[in-house]
């Protein structure tokens, strides 16, 4: 607007920092969208499946990827042969034993 200083100067910051947290938006949005298309490949045993492990010691908490999903687990000890009964949320499945 004439008689008006420095607003050119606000309206290039505005773009400048409406630019910035665009493109920090979309890479969260890409890495989710390339690990979701990375569950569909194809696995010749259960081993080829990407784990991530959350703790190291006793309780045990880690994320399995699986077709198409994702599944949280729990384990507390070594005791394998009696799991709890899984359940999903929001499109997570959460299992532990």
């Amino acid at each position: 607007m004439p008689g008006m200083r420095g607003s050119g100067e606000r309206e290039d910051v505005n773009r400048r920092r409406f630019v910035i947290v665009c493109a920090l938006s979309l890479l969260p949005c890409t890495a989710t969208c390339v690990l979701w298309a990375r569950t569909y490949r194809p696995m010749m045993r259960a081993a080829d499946a990407d784990a991530l492990d959350l703790t190291h010691a006793d309780p045990y908490y880690w994320f399995i990827s699986n077709r198409g999903g994702l599944t949280f687990c729990r384990q507390v000890g070594k005791d394998w042969d009696q799991p709890k009964p899984m359940f999903r949320l929001l499109g997570i499945e959460f299992a532990g034993s």
